[in-house]
């Protein structure tokens, strides 16, 4: 039999779970189902494809006191694994699963997952695609836990974080397998479990193909999530267009476009503002799924924003974005170079640039502001060859031989 139950967390803009969801698209194909439970955000409309799909409703809609109220018990007590443990009992038997696999971005649904592979005998794999290490000394884990103080911010941050660490850790024990997105995922995971894999995150080589799609401005695009400037700056980029602005070389045509979280278009208008070409800069939310392709059609570079790795700041970010912009073959320019993984993904795919000054950001632009000019689209000329080594279809082919082996030694 090929029965598998997913348990992983909620499905939220702008990706939508791209990750799990084309796996079980693509090996629902071959043979295999899925029954998927995930937590149901309050006011997204979302369903997991080709599959039996159970949305495990934690918070209520609004920003209620009640849900304030959910979130500190959380915190304090993890009632959230809890509750979705009792869930599953009470919609799923163990005699209709073979195997329970568990994708997660942080913590949650590790302990659940864990407990019922240990309670049904079922051999488990977690898939990390994000993980505390990660971040650094960054503020992204201080996002939830926002306080007025910041030494406060601080303390909570690093008792949050350690306990979140002992729940992974210790769900990572009761695996078979463990697959991760980064080589420094894998490094990092390979010291607390002995069997972990390197599967990327990639691109829907059906929806993300090339289109040669004349535009009559030069766009320079961005659609994701940026969180804080400490994690993903676009500093480098708006120097460089200062700097081009003062010396004449900036082409009239150039615009570049933000599509991210609102939480974050005001500290970019600012930004903008600070280096004098708030002119230039457009920000915007999220576009429906349906209108990424189109948008990285129109667009002559695709703009990825990161931070150099360091000890104390991010590491092993491969965003999906990079992948998109891979498939659709338009250039990528990436600021500023973490220096690390994405930066050896891009130069080995020949995908674009990873820039670590203003001068390599301005020859990039006017190089393909030049090709633009001549042909009205940009077309960046990738190594097809590792280009197929980051499709939907071929992560889906990993899973699928890990998953055999799963229960081919149950």
């Amino acid at each position: 039999m090929k029965r598998l139950l997913l348990l992983t967390d909620a499905p939220a803009a702008p990706l939508y779970a791209p990750r799990m969801r084309h796996l079980i698209s693509n090996l629902a194909q071959t043979g295999w189902n899925w029954i998927v439970v995930s937590e149901r955000i309050p006011a997204e409309h979302f369903t997991f494809p080709d599959c039996t799909y159970l949305p495990f409703t934690f918070y209520k809609e609004g920003n209620t006191i009640w849900n304030k109220c959910l979130w500190l018990a959380d915190k304090l007590f993890d009632i959230k694994e809890y509750r979705l443990l009792h869930f599953v009992r009470r919609h799923v038997q163990p005699s209709d699963i073979d195997a329970i696999v568990c994708s997660s971005f942080h913590t949650f649904p590790l302990p659940a997952a864990a407990r019922l592979a240990r309670e049904w005998h079922l051999p488990l794999l977690i898939d990390l695609r994000d993980i505390a290490e990660q971040w650094g000394d960054t503020p992204y884990m201080q996002h939830p836990l926002h306080t007025p103080f910041g030494w406060l911010n601080r303390c909570l941050t690093r008792l949050y974080t350690r306990h979140s660490v002992r729940l992974r850790n210790k769900a990572l024990s009761h695996a078979q397998v463990v697959t991760t997105v980064s080589p420094w995922h894998q490094d990092v995971l390979a010291k607390l479990h002995p069997d972990v894999h390197l599967i990327y995150n990639g691109y829907d080589s059906h929806t993300f193909v090339p289109k040669d799609e004349v535009s009559e401005t030069f766009d320079i695009t961005y659609t994701g999530k940026i969180y804080d400037f400490r994690l993903r700056s676009p500093q480098l980029l708006f120097q460089t267009l200062e700097t081009m602005q003062q010396q004449g070389l900036l082409p009239s045509t150039l615009h570049v476009h933000f599509y991210c979280e609102p939480t974050i278009h005001t500290a970019l208008q600012e930004l903008a503002e600070q280096y004098h070409i708030s002119h230039l800069v457009h920000i915007h939310s999220y576009v429906p799924q349906n209108r990424i392709t189109p948008l990285l059609h129109q667009s002559s570079i695709c703009l990825l924003l990161t931070n150099k790795a360091s000890s104390s700041g991010p590491h092993g970010i491969l965003t999906t974005k990079f992948f998109e912009a891979l498939g659709v073959e338009k250039p990528v320019l990436c600021v500023r170079s973490d220096e690390e993984c994405l930066a050896r993904v891009i130069r080995d795919t020949n995908a674009g640039i990873a820039a670590t000054s203003v001068a390599e950001v301005q020859a990039f632009i006017l190089d393909k502001y030049r090709e633009w000019q001549h042909r009205g689209y940009t077309r960046q000329p990738v190594n097809a060859e590792q280009k197929q080594l980051f499709t939907r279809r071929r992560q889906a082919q990993q899973f699928e031989s890990l998953f055999l082996k799963l229960l081919n030694e149950r």
